[in-house]
């Protein structure tokens, strides 16, 4: 019979252990996944709504509302819905930069 050894069986054991104690904290993951949920819904809230007056969104002085206006009309395919370019605008936003434009938006 070919099998491991007991060390790098074990070690294998205590490293998933390890991993598992690390990454799986259920309270601090649970957390940040309600924090991004409420950003991103505030974030397409707000968006959708500049979608609804764009002029009012171009002469905004917040920079979140006029950088939704440039990626508009540099959209490709302009009969695309307002949903789907919101939707695309947001999903091109790194974790910062989605942090950074709801705290532009919503900072009081």
């Amino acid at each position: 019979d070919i099998a491991p050894s007991e060390g790098p069986g074990r070690a294998r054991k205590e490293l998933r252990k390890e991993n598992v104690a690390r990454i799986s904290r259920p309270e601090k993951i649970r957390r940040y996944e309600n924090a991004v949920k409420n950003s991103l819904e505030g974030l397409f809230e707000a968006l959708m709504g500049a979608m609804a007056d764009p002029e009012k969104a171009k002469r905004s002085a917040n920079p979140v509302f006029q950088g939704l206006m440039k990626f508009v009309s540099e959209y490709p395919d302009k009969n695309t819905s307002n949903v789907q370019m919101v939707v695309d605008y947001i999903a091109g936003m790194t974790d910062s930069f989605a942090t950074s434009c709801y705290e532009k938006i919503y900072w009081i």
